[in-house]
């Protein structure tokens, strides 16, 4: 791979993320960047109704980014005080 190949790959990685960061709605793909779960995982607490998801055809699932957030912020643990 040349360099100008390298840096157009990087530049595009860049710009998918800069994009991730802009939506408000997410697709499983986005969500599993979003969150560092696999598909597989997702596709599991969905299936168990473990996590906030959308299916407005039926099919394809959707995540609302401010309500993931919520929920990985599910159950804090505290620290203890020293």
């Amino acid at each position: 791979m040349t360099d100008s190949e390298l840096i157009k790959t990087k530049l595009d990685a860049i710009e998918s993320y800069a994009r991730l960061g802009a939506k408000t709605v997410l697709t499983l793909e986005e969500t599993s960047i979003f969150t560092g779960l696999s598909k597989t995982y997702l596709y599991k607490l969905t299936c168990n109704h473990m996590i906030p998801h959308y299916k407005p055809n039926g099919r394809n699932l959707y995540f609302d980014k401010s309500e993931l957030e919520n929920w990985m912020r599910q159950n804090k643990v505290n620290v203890n005080e020293e």
